[in-house]
């Protein structure tokens, strides 16, 4: 996958309830007849069935991580700049080495990356390490609702819906909960390379609505 590449994945199992709306009803047989949907289409389904399905969909998501930016606060290179409201990252950068960066993207308890790799500027230079080469920790997120319908009257119902965001509580350190990135930056911060946030975990929500 390259980089700063998403992709999400939907799947579900579609209701007649809602993709046939115009469905008829064979005087015959009693039957509801779908014509419209594309998982039951050219299938009889009885009214029964309807009230009795539930129904479960899924989001996949998949996306490499964001770039890690890397940067040194303290003014080794004596040009007396500092972060304003634009640009929050000071200019200074640490040098920076070649060899393999070790990348971690799920383990929270070792770096996320090579911190052997970075050493101190020359005082009076900026550094020569790129302010994001490499990306951070990326994301894999399960999703999941399961759909439940009452039927009141011939054209009224009750939806019931349960959603886990998360549903398998992975950590997932593609970015913090609270907006800040989810791998320390800053080389004179005494967690530098460390995974310092996590998005949250799992979330679970009840929902009702009425249908008419």
């Amino acid at each position: 996958m390259a980089p700063g590449h998403s992709t999400v994945i939907h799947s579900a199992r579609k209701r007649a309830f809602h993709s046939c709306g115009r469905a008829r009803r064979e005087k015959e047989s009693g039957e509801w007849f779908c014509t419209t949907d594309l998982l039951y289409s050219n299938q009889a389904v009885t009214r029964d069935a309807f009230d009795r399905r539930l129904e479960p969909f899924r989001t996949t998501r998949l996306s490499t991580g964001l770039p890690i930016t890397i940067s040194d606060s303290v003014d080794y290179s004596l040009l007396g700049t500092n972060p304003n409201g634009v640009n929050n990252n000071y200019i200074d950068r640490p040098n920076c080495s070649a060899g393999p960066l070790n990348l971690n993207h799920s383990k929270p308890n070792l770096p996320a990356f090579n911190t052997s790799l970075f050493t101190q500027e020359t005082l009076g230079t900026l550094g020569d390490c790129p302010l994001a080469s490499f990306s951070g920790p990326g994301l894999v997120n399960f999703d999941m609702a399961l759909l439940k319908v009452v039927r009141i009257k011939e054209s009224k119902a009750l939806e019931f819906r349960w959603e886990a965001y998360n549903v398998f509580n992975s950590p997932q350190f593609f970015i913090s909960a609270n907006g800040n990135p989810s791998v320390q930056g800053n080389f004179t911060n005494p967690q530098f390379g460390e995974i310092v946030g996590a998005m949250n975990a799992r979330i679970i929500q009840l929902g009702v609505k009425f249908l008419f």
